[in-house]
């Protein structure tokens, strides 16, 4: 048994990495908190943005040659969701800690490519939309497409 990386005896800490440091406003890599704030009132009312939601767009980045990921809309407060017409439970909202949801544009890629992708590497799980101009991308555990 050996100490790597995290300092705790054992195997399996041989494959951890640590953890990076991010720049000051970067909640992972590659993205800003600025870039999921709403669109109407600039904040998120104490809001975080869910790690799982990082994630998969870190892996969407990353899957599409790691161009920019753009995001049209993450948080949104009430008065943006409701100007939108969209539902109460719309998972912009981030209703609970964990909840999140992206509308999100990769530059010279069509969102139906993007939507493809997603439901194949998510396929049973997440809420994903197809829409003319973005892709929706939500961490929700169960399966939702249109």
């Amino acid at each position: 048994m050996k100490i790597i990386i995290d300092g705790v005896a054992g195997t399996w800490t041989e494959d951890t990495p640590a953890a990076p440091e991010l720049p000051e406003g970067y909640v992972s890599p590659h993205f800003r908190e600025s870039e999921f704030t709403c669109n109407h009132c600039n904040t998120m009312e104490g809001h975080e943005v869910p790690q799982e939601l990082l994630a998969m767009l870190e892996d969407v980045r990353e899957h599409f040659g790691g161009g920019p990921v753009t995001i049209n809309s993450g948080y949104r407060c009430k008065t943006h969701n409701d100007n939108l017409g969209s539902s109460d439970g719309s998972w912009h909202r981030y209703h609970t800690a964990g909840e999140g949801a992206a509308d999100i544009v990769i530059s010279g890629v069509a969102p139906s490519t993007v939507y493809q992708y997603l439901v194949q590497r998510y396929p049973d799980r997440c809420g994903i939309g197809r829409y003319d101009s973005f892709t929706h991308l939500d961490n929700d555990a169960d399966r939702r497409r249109w």
